[in-house]
């Protein structure tokens, strides 16, 4: 039996017991059992333990012991059960479509929509547009491309070539910085999240222009095939991108960032989102909020500057050094 049905049926027991029984707070245990089953749903990925949901925000002790106690049980699985656990696979296959979140996912599996049909009808003509977004209409175009992983070798030349189409073309003080699960050192990746920074800035130039003319540049190459936004977004861009022909196209993101920013994009960026959780979590207990951009003191607001590279980032929190291949989920911060 899938794990998150397990789960999911496991709590929306608890949650019917305690309506029932109306005890003592049983409002907000209500409230809690629905978040923690909206966690379950939206988790991507296998669920093995309750480790996985430690450090959220909102879940205690207690939930993660009943997790574990529903995961261990062994129970006949009756035909409700069943149903939850064949629309929790179908949310999930449309959840592979880029820009479909859990609520759409869910809504769509609601209109009788799986991936399938979804595919077919797209394919054949007579799928009804006007129910999806502009994103996710890209995203069912490039399905089948964008479910590939990108080796590291093809990831290399794609950054060999905008390297130097940035310093041939644009300014020879620009540079990118490949993060993800790339910088992590896998072997491959999903997509790729690409930095653009400026090694000293062009008087005059605002990184709006700079950045305008690297995706036209990138665009009249025929390196970026299609954009997930109608426009370019000021300093980020998301869309779809191709080495050359005769490879797969591929999702990418492209932000401009200021050379004094970079530490903090480059720790964002890189990953991994657990291991970025749980530094961001005890950033807080040491009264400091830390996101892609600064870090700040929780109370005032205050920027910390100082701040130049990760390594000072790390410095910083009273932390060792975390090179980005040991980013992991599992990682442990004490």
């Amino acid at each position: 039996m899938d794990t998150k049905a397990k789960l999911i049926a496991g709590f929306k027991r608890y949650k019917e017991k305690t309506t029932k029984e109306k005890s003592s707070g049983w409002l907000f245990k209500e409230r809690v059992y629905n978040k923690i089953m909206k966690l379950i749903s939206e988790y991507k990925g296998e669920i093995t333990s309750s480790e996985s949901f430690r450090g959220i925000k909102g879940v205690g002790p207690k939930m993660l012991e009943k997790m574990d106690k529903i995961l261990q049980e062994d129970e006949e699985v009756d035909s409700e059960t069943q149903a939850m656990n064949q629309d929790i696979k179908k949310t999930d296959d449309l959840l592979r479509i880029t820009g479909i979140g859990p609520v759409r996912a869910k809504d769509l599996v609601a209109k009788g929509y799986t991936l399938e049909r979804i595919l077919s009808e797209y394919a054949s003509g007579t799928l009804d547009e006007s129910l999806f977004t502009h994103h996710i209409l890209i995203g069912i175009k490039y399905f089948h491309d964008i479910e590939k992983r990108i080796p590291r070798d093809e990831i290399e030349m794609m950054k060999e070539y905008m390297s130097s189409v940035l310093v041939e073309n644009i300014d020879t003080k620009l540079r990118i910085q490949i993060c993800g699960s790339y910088r992590r050192g896998k072997k491959d990746s999903g997509d790729m999240d690409v930095l653009v920074y400026s090694n000293k800035r062009t008087d005059g130039l605002t990184n709006e222009y700079m950045f305008e003319r690297v995706i036209e540049q990138f665009t009249l190459d025929n390196f970026i095939v299609d954009s997930l936004t109608p426009n370019v977004n000021k300093t980020k861009f998301m869309g779809v991108c191709k080495y050359m022909e005769g490879y797969p196209c591929r999702r990418i993101d492209i932000r401009f960032v200021d050379k004094e920013r970079l530490a903090f994009a480059m720790l964002y960026f890189t990953g991994s989102g657990d291991f970025n959780m749980k530094m961001r979590s005890f950033a807080l207990k040491k009264g400091y909020t830390i996101n892609e951009y600064s870090i700040k003191n929780k109370k005032t607001e205050e920027e910390v500057s100082g701040i130049n590279t990760e390594r000072d980032i790390f410095k910083f929190l009273g932390l060792d050094y975390v090179s980005p291949e040991k980013r992991v989920p599992e990682y442990t911060f004490s």
